[in-house]
């Protein structure tokens, strides 16, 4: 992630006031004799437009905050420059009884490769869980599914809060296997603030088809104004905005059967987007506490 640099922007200021100034105390003579006097050795007007340039590239370069996401096969080699890596994993989730060492072997992950880390799905209590390492290896947040699928249903409990991580490469809500199909789980998320969605599903091969993308991770993006992850046993994925994909397709990286993806989420994108940065302004997160989710 790339923050704003006060302290450059502050320093392209001085100096064009400092020139600025320099420039002011000379006589109006010599300038029309000599023209514009040098910086050392450099023409002022090429030294102006480079300082006009250097605090434009702070602006829209390190101004800019974004996520570089990597899906990869548990504990798997990721891509330089990673920040936050979501393993993709063909087991429908880790039982309970793999859960502590699995878990400490993920904290590990985290801590060699510096990246946040969403591992595979996993059980505690019977319930259904996503979680959030940050490259300490501390676990930032947990997220139980609020709904079970067909296949688990009898054996699982439904986990009953809803809380994206606040984390320095964006708000992340972790959306745990067929809650991606529940349209008010990721509404409740964004009105939260949740700015990436991160979608870790099992899905049974007979079950796949097209309509569950689109009534899934796409509809997601679209109706909320996020970036929607996806990864499963069948494909990955990365959903956004329509006007935030090149060819408005409403997906940054489509639909493919693999375990590996890379891709860029500008958080700053988005908040412009066509439906991004107001959304909690604009409907009542009351409506939903209702429903028995919060």
């Amino acid at each position: 992630m790339l923050h704003k640099s006060n302290r450059a922007h502050s320093f392209a200021i001085l100096i064009k006031t400092v020139l600025a100034s320099l420039l002011s105390l000379l006589p109006d003579s010599i300038i029309l004799l000599y023209g514009c006097p040098d910086v050392d050795g450099i023409p002022y007007f090429v030294f102006l437009c480079a300082i006009f340039a250097f605090e434009y590239f702070f602006e829209e370069v390190t101004c800019v905050a974004r996520a570089v996401v990597c899906i990869t096969p548990p504990f798997g080699k990721i891509k330089p420059l990673s920040d936050l890596v979501i393993f993709s994993d063909v087991k429908s989730y880790i039982p309970q009884w793999d859960t502590p060492d699995y878990l400490n072997a993920c904290r590990k992950y985290a801590i060699e490769h510096k990246v946040y880390l969403v591992p595979s799905r996993f059980v505690v209590d019977n319930i259904l869980y996503l979680c959030l390492f940050s490259p300490k290896g501390d676990i930032l947040g947990i997220q139980g599914a609020t709904h079970r699928n067909l296949y688990n249903q009898s054996d699982l409990t439904q986990y009953d809060r809803i809380e994206p991580i606040a984390t320095p490469i964006g708000n992340i809500f972790l959306c745990v296997d067929v809650d991606i199909y529940h349209p008010q789980v990721v509404r409740i998320a964004r009105m939260k603030g949740a700015q990436i969605v991160v979608s870790s599903q099992f899905i049974d091969s007979y079950q796949l088809s097209r309509h569950m993308l689109t009534t899934g991770i796409w509809n997601a993006a679209q109706s909320n104004g996020v970036y929607v992850v996806s990864c499963c046993n069948c494909f990955s994925a990365v959903a956004a905005p329509c006007d935030l994909t090149p060819d408005e397709s409403g997906y940054l990286v489509a639909p493919a059967s693999s375990h590996s993806l890379f891709a860029k989420l500008y958080l700053n994108k988005l908040a412009r987007s066509d439906f991004g940065g107001n959304l909690p302004d604009k409907l009542d997160l009351r409506i939903y506490e209702r429903g028995g989710l919060a």
